[in-house]
């Protein structure tokens, strides 16, 4: 910094030329450095946005650009949205980023993504030590909710926009839609919103919307007017003998009735002007009368099927100045007489003793086939929850299927990042019973009101009444989502997915008696938070029950925690099936179990891995290895340098034995090696059951004939050590070989072979495991080579195999026979063409499947108590095409030391699917004394693979 004189004052001041004096000014604060940290470390591919967070130890003046690069077995772009570089403001220690994982329908397995800081620009920065976070991204293939699908965020939102919707909030709500001319009081989310009822009004099933359909609502109360456009359109049925009840003014039931099930269409206001939660449920009518009376209404609901009885009343005591006030638990528990029961105590609040009996005997059993609702009471100075809402404190039968609905008001901006300061409770805590207890806010709610001059009213009050039978609304779509759950299995998952991340729990209830590890937190205040219905619509997991499982026995409950991750639980077909499998299965869904043994339907191609089906047309290492082979072979002969021959056994004139360790046997060897033109790699051409290194050991003889030779061969899988088997099959093979190999000749081999946990190279993972199958494969195989003129030859292999599979052990998978399968290859070759070199053209049919069955197993949904029952499917194994590969190849020598190799391959229905486009593949490799290098382009994802070989020998 320069200190200067600009100006003297008047008077006797001079100038002595000293005009400026310069102050370094040097900052004490260290150079800011930047990390990077993320919210979570793991995400399921269809979970919300992780944020990338860049932290600044220290603000800086100016803008720090953080420069963020990825890597990983998971794809920016594919696997997620692209990420973009983070900025933090000048003035600012943070800048945030979003990691979206992409849902797809792959079962890729779990992949990880790692975000790292690329470089920092700006404040003359550096970076700790923290440059990297990383990302495990699931396979859940769960997007579904028992038997129903997720509708999109466009369809949520246009629930959202419903005019029945909207008139439901009194209070101004900041919406597009909202009249301008009405003032905007104060923020306002939706009470709907706040329970994800618009979420979970986009779930459907084959055109049903989750709104309720053939579910009957309960409801006891006072002032029901069935004339009111609410009830239009909807099955309704009155308990009353007369068909009506007192229209007095009343209309606490119409309110109560419409908030649980008012069928306004959101548009026209046929059916009324609001929306209930459960908007084409049913209604079942009854008058709050005596107990007596009411235990029989809640019989004659039970008869009729309702799901859920909704109480929006409660127990009052005159207050001393002509009201009357709630009477709460702990209030009751303090006056009680010694010595009478609690059927007595009651008796100065109701009937008589054996009506109150009668009462909660009617609650016991409606408790079988559906859930009972009670408000928590208005009384928000009070010191506990209504006695009413408190009656399994006295009665212990009735916990389990027992639901209480606090009152609160929320003024915060959005319930996902709510917090405790945002939540005023408006009625009684939840006290004792805060363990069965939720709170809504049902403050300033529109609602149906009386009916006047045959027009229909609406008010605009507040209460726990009305939390009721939102609450109520919400078991309805629940138990039509979860059409096996008894009423106690319901309330566990209203309970279990409660959102209380805004408070802290002061305690916790284990849901262990219907599920798995679950346990959700309380609070003596708030009970277990706002009902989350999208929540309850999805996969609960525990820590011991990290993710939805499959079980492969009788019922749930057999298989105690023998689940299998359904994340983990694949089919990976072979190439010699194609697509089969997947179209076979496509359409068919089965059902996975969340930790309280929920059912979730998924799909099952989306169990299909076709990772195996984008295998590389042409192979590099063996494209390799054909580089620098002699090209113009002396006199041609049957193949006796045969690999991995630990001993020769016996060696005669015509007989010769040999024990093999880790190869195929001597017949296979000799099949696929013997051949005009070293510059042809017939294992190229080989089948599934017919691999190199297929053998642990093996004995073969070759005994010679005039102008054959007899070749028999067995191998037999050898274990080393529990997590080691030389070998992969049983084989018994016999050939015959007849001809001059110099000028034509014909093989003829077969044999059978026994592959375990396997069946043509198809394989599968836990519940679709193969584990302890066997598959026998009878074939027959033929070869001939004829030498059409002195440089031109010409090669053909056909193979016919039928195969069989037993049933493997505790999987999904079922036995598959008479699988018949074959291949089929011709190759031409021309040496000394342009300067010497080799040319080969060549057509092939790999592998295929051509007829056969494999059965698969499909779970239906488990019954209310776990048991669990299959149909099986019968998948025809015949791909939808047959693949053909059409190429040719050019192999020559420019000099001793120097060689090339060009290859390209056209294919058409790769992998034998119909919908594979036509696809290019090219090889070029070069030799040069010991160094080989060689580039080959296959049309798996545009992949594109090189490598160097250096080999020297001493």
């Amino acid at each position: 910094m320069t200190i200067f004189i600009s100006k003297l004052s008047e008077g006797n001041t001079t100038d002595n030329n000293n005009q400026s004096v310069s102050i370094t000014i040097i900052d004490n604060e260290p150079l800011p450095m930047v990390s990077i940290s993320i919210n979570t470390e793991s995400v399921y591919d269809y979970d919300p946005d992780v944020t990338i967070t860049a932290t600044s130890t220290i603000a800086s003046q100016e803008d720090i650009s953080v420069i963020v690069s990825t890597s990983g077995t998971a794809t920016e772009g594919i696997d997620y949205g692209d990420i973009s570089d983070i900025t933090i403001v000048a003035g600012s220690t943070t800048g945030t980023s979003i990691f979206d994982p992409t849902k797809d329908t792959v079962n890729e397995g779990e992949e990880f993504a790692v975000i790292s800081i690329s470089s920092v620009l700006g404040a003359d920065l550096s970076t700790s030590e923290a440059t990297s976070v990383s990302i495990i991204i699931k396979e859940d293939a769960l997007k579904t909710a028992t038997l129903f699908t997720e509708g999109t965020a466009l369809e949520q939102d246009a629930i959202t926009r419903k005019r029945a919707w909207l008139n439901v909030n009194s209070r101004r709500n900041k919406n597009p839609d909202q009249d301008p001319n009405q003032p905007l009081n104060e923020y306002y989310v939706h009470p709907y919103e706040q329970m994800n009822v618009h979420k979970a009004q986009s779930f459907s099933n084959g055109g049903t919307k989750l709104r309720g359909k053939d579910k009957l609502i309960h409801i006891i109360d006072r002032g029901c007017d069935t004339r009111h456009a609410m009830f239009d359109n909807k099955i309704v049925h009155n308990l009353e003998e007369d068909g009506a009840f007192d229209n007095d003014g009343e209309v606490h039931c119409n309110a109560v009735s419409s908030l649980a099930a008012a069928n306004g269409d959101g548009d026209t206001g046929i059916g009324g002007l609001i929306t209930g939660v459960a908007p084409e449920a049913g209604l079942v009518l009854s008058r709050l009368a005596s107990r007596r009376e009411m235990a029989e209404d809640i019989d004659r609901a039970k008869e009729l099927g309702a799901v859920v009885s909704s109480n929006s009343w409660g127990f009052t005591l005159p207050d001393g100045n002509g009201g009357m006030s709630d009477f709460n638990f702990k209030e009751f528990q303090d006056s009680r007489i010694a010595g009478k029961t609690n059927s007595e105590s009651l008796v100065g609040l109701g009937d008589t003793a054996a009506d109150v009996d009668k009462y909660i005997a009617s609650l016991k059993n409606f408790q079988k086939t559906g859930v009972i609702v009670f408000a928590a009471g208005n009384g928000k100075d009070e010191s506990d929850v209504n006695l009413a809402a408190a009656m399994p404190e006295l009665f212990p039968e009735l916990k389990g299927a027992w639901i209480v609905a606090g009152l609160v008001k929320f003024k915060g901006d959005s319930i996902d990042s709510a917090v405790e300061s945002e939540f005023t409770l408006e009625g009684n805590k939840c006290g004792s019973s805060k363990e069965y207890c939720v709170v809504v806010d049902g403050m300033d709610i529109a609602a149906a009101g009386g009916v006047k001059d045959g027009n229909s009213g609406y008010i605009k009050a507040s209460g726990s009444s009305f939390s009721a039978p939102m609450v109520s609304g919400g078991i309805a779509l629940l138990s039509q989502a979860f059409p096996n759950h008894t009423p106690k299995q319901i309330t566990a998952r209203l309970l279990a997915t409660a959102n209380n991340k805004w408070f802290a729990a002061e305690g916790y209830t284990e849901f262990g008696k219907y599920g798995k590890g679950v346990r959700h937190g309380y609070h003596s205040t708030w009970g277990h938070g706002l009902p989350d219905f999208y929540a309850a619509l999805r996969p609960v997991t525990s820590d011991t029950h990290p993710e939805t499982m499959l079980y492969t026995g009788s019922s749930i409950q057999s298989s105690g925690d023998s689940g299998i991750a359904l994340s983990s639980s694949s089919i990976t077909p072979s190439s010699s099936f194609g697509d089969s499998i997947i179209q076979g299965l496509m359409g068919e869904v089965s059902y996975a179990y969340d930790a309280l043994n929920s059912g979730f339907k998924y799909n099952m191609e989306e169990r299909v891995d076709m990772s195996n089906n984008n295998a590389p047309t042409i192979d590099l290492t063996s494209e390799l290895s054909k580089l620098g082979l002699n090209l113009n072979p002396a006199k041609l002969s049957w193949k006796d340098n045969f690999n991995k021959v630990l001993s020769k056994l016996s060696e005669m004139k015509k007989l010769r034995t040999s024990l093999t360790v880790g190869s195929s046997s001597l017949p296979v060897q000799s099949f696929f090696g013997s051949n005009f033109d070293s510059s042809i790699n017939l294992n190229d051409y080989k089948t599934p059951y017919l691999e190199s290194g297929e053998g642990g050991i093996g004995i073969s003889a070759v005994y010679k004939l005039k102008n054959s030779r007899l070749l028999i061969g067995m191998t037999n899988p050898v274990d080393q050590n529990i997590d080691n088997t030389i070998g992969v099959r049983k084989t018994l093979v016999t050939s015959l070989e007849y001809g001059d190999p110099s000028n034509s000749a014909i093989t003829i081999m077969s044999g059978i072979t026994e592959d375990k946990d396997s069946l043509l190279g198809a394989t599968g993972n836990n519940a679709y495991s193969f584990s302890g199958s066997r598959s026998d494969t009878s074939f027959i195989a033929f070869k001939t080579q004829i030498q059409l003129s002195k440089d031109l030859s010409l090669t053909s292999i056909t193979t016919l195999a039928n195969s069989d599979m037993t049933k493997p052990d505790s999987s999904f998978i079922n036995s598959a026979n008479n699988v018949k399968s074959t291949s089929v290859s011709v190759i031409a070759n021309k040496r000394n063409i342009f300067g010497g070199g080799n040319m080969s053209f060549f057509v092939s049919q790999p592998n295929r499947v051509n007829s056969g069955d494999m059965s698969i197993k499909l779970s239906n949904l488990a019954d209310s108590d776990g048991n669990l029952t299959y149909r099986n499917k019968n998948i025809n194994l015949e791909p939808t095409a047959r693949q053909l590969n059409y190429g040719l190849s050019y192999n020559k020598h420019l000099n001793e030391n120097t060689s090339f190799l060009i290859k390209h391959m056209i294919t058409n229905n790769l992998n034998h699917k119909k919908s594979s486009k036509k696809v290019n593949s090219s090889f070029i490799g070069v030799k040069y004394k010991h160094l080989k290098i060689g580039l080959v382009t296959n049309p798996s994802k545009n992949d594109k693979s090189a490598e160097a070989l250096y080999n020297f020998k001493f």
